[in-house]
């Protein structure tokens, strides 16, 4: 999968079936709430400390999109924020599918 395909799959995940906090995912099993890496790792085939190529490559490619979008911490301070919506991460997925 391309950074892009894993970006707009982890949204729909994440639309399906619901936005994580802390955490990659919070059970093991397939239809889990996920963070966005935890979705872009969930999608790629990995389980939540795996570190494949697929997924390395689209986690670099997603945070320097938050980078140009002025975050500058992190993917899972990006998801983890107190305020940090469903709807915000399924966007912004969304956006970096189509920028990438």
């Amino acid at each position: 999968m391309t950074p892009a395909e894993i970006f707009a799959t982890a949204a729909d995940y994440i639309e399906r079936w619901g936005h994580n906090k802390g955490w990659f995912w919070t059970r093991f099993c397939q239809d889990s709430p996920c963070c966005a890496l935890g979705a872009m790792r969930r999608v790629a085939g990995e389980e939540a400390t795996e570190k494949k190529p697929q997924s390395t490559v689209a986690a670099t490619v997603f945070e320097a999109f938050l980078v140009k979008r002025g975050w500058t911490r992190g993917i899972g301070a990006w998801n983890d924020m107190p305020e940090r919506t469903k709807a915000e991460v399924v966007a912004m997925l969304r956006d970096a599918a189509r920028a990438a």
